[in-house]
């Protein structure tokens, strides 16, 4: 019996295998080896659909590592723990207290597991997780708080897509010591309410069949990009691309307010070049007083430019803005 199956207090091992399952200090070794065997990444982020399908095609019910679990609930906290961190270590500790649907720190089972595996996120990323499944979370190692600080630490987003209604599958409402999401009770909220209006992102609850499944998927990453508000869009000089023409690329980020402009030149191959020019790097270095800022309107079906200015803005968006004049 390993530890990964040792942490079932009603499952076999430690019912008919007690000695196998005593309490006895873990080498580095071998807790790398119950992570690995709870949570694996199949392809960390890239931009090849090819090898996202090959990750994707590694999928199955029963896998190596991993098994067929041995019981009902899932590291569903501990994946997105691993994920949020780069593969870091859990903390060692369980704090959530019985009231929130946890086992009492007597069951906790942290002894600070950690896969080392990366997905990679970028530094200036969007980072949103989408969680989909039908199985509750262990909570046992990594508990309610302690995922959530990950997630808020690393500005993740979790959208979360339920084949279950509210309060059951990954949404289950009890203690799950036991490793069973039968029923829900002991918590105020789900699991995944819990995750998802922490940092952010949506629940979708009942998704059955493949159509509503990619148009949930769809739908929770098109509402974890506005959430995040880093994504970017694109644009060319020319409606010809040829050597000489330049790629703009607009960057918008919600949580301070920061967005840019920028240029790259584009190779006669296609590949771009270096970046020739920045607005907010043109903004830097000009003062305050000297920069001359228009918003685009429209008069009659005419187009035309209005100066933005802090006194000719409503109360409510000068608070959206959240700054002084």
């Amino acid at each position: 019996c390993s530890s990964y199956y040792c942490e079932n207090p009603t499952g076999i091992c430690r019912k008919y295998l007690p000695s196998e399952c005593a309490e006895r200090e873990f080498s580095e070794a071998e807790k790398t080896r119950a992570a690995q065997t709870a949570f694996k990444i199949n392809q960390p982020l890239t931009d090849s659909k090819s090898l996202v399908q090959r990750g994707m095609g590694q999928w199955r019910p029963c896998s190596y590592p991993g098994g067929c679990g041995g019981d009902w609930a899932e590291a569903n906290f501990f994946a997105l723990h691993q994920l949020a961190t780069g593969g870091g270590s859990t903390d060692g500790i369980c704090i959530d207290s019985p009231g929130y649907g946890m086992p009492s720190a007597g069951s906790c089972t942290d002894k600070g597991f950690a896969t080392g595996y990366d997905v990679g996120w970028r530094d200036d990323s969007g980072r949103i997780i989408l969680w989909f499944g039908d199985a509750c979370s262990w909570s046992t190692t990594v508990d309610r708080s302690e995922v959530t600080a990950a997630l808020l630490a690393n500005n993740v987003i979790v959208a979360g897509i339920n084949t279950h209604s509210k309060d059951r599958g990954i949404d289950y409402r009890g203690n799950t010591a036991t490793g069973s999401c039968a029923g829900g009770s002991g918590a105020t909220d789900g699991q995944a309410s819990v995750i998802t209006n922490m940092t952010g992102g949506t629940l979708t609850n009942k998704v059955r069949g493949t159509g509503d499944t990619i148009n949930a998927i769809l739908d929770a990453v098109a509402g974890g990009i506005a959430q995040s508000g880093s994504a970017a869009a694109v644009s060319f000089s020319t409606g010809s691309l040829t050597e000489g023409s330049q790629l703009y690329q607009t960057k918008f980020n919600a949580k301070d307010w920061s967005g840019d402009l920028v240029a790259y030149q584009l190779k006669s191959d296609g590949s771009l070049g270096s970046q020739v020019w920045s607005a907010a790097r043109k903004l830097d270095a000009t003062g305050s007083a000297s920069r001359v800022m228009m918003t685009l309107g429209s008069t009659k079906g005419t187009a035309v430019g209005v100066p933005f200015r802090w006194g000719l803005i409503t109360s409510d968006q000068q608070n959206d803005l959240r700054t002084d004049p």
